[in-house]
């Protein structure tokens, strides 16, 4: 029983821990994708670390290009979200779909 309790743990852990990793942008605005990343985040766990890079490699490709190119190295995830949301902004604002 003991065994597979911590197989079960292990298990579930790991399935939260993968589902992050499958996270995508898709078709969803910065904002939007925001909402689920942080809730699947808040369960898988990660440490702040691994949280931003998922969080950058799961941006579509024009605004992971952008934000891999500021000037200013970000630490704090929620500057990473917010410099994401404003590349949109920016993007959209000149009729561009990043």
């Amino acid at each position: 029983m003991l065994m597979k309790l911590k197989f079960g743990e292990i298990n579930e852990e790991a399935t939260k821990m993968g589902k992050l990793h499958l996270l995508e942008q898709e078709e969803k605005t910065v904002e939007e994708y925001i909402q689920v990343f942080k809730k699947t985040a808040r369960e898988s766990r990660h440490t702040r670390r691994v949280l931003t890079k998922e969080f950058k490699r799961s941006l579509n490709g024009g605004i992971r290009r952008k934000l891999m190119k500021s000037e200013q190295s970000l630490v704090i995830i929620r500057k990473w979200y917010e410099r994401a949301i404003v590349l949109e902004e920016i993007g959209k604002s000149r009729g561009k779909n990043i």
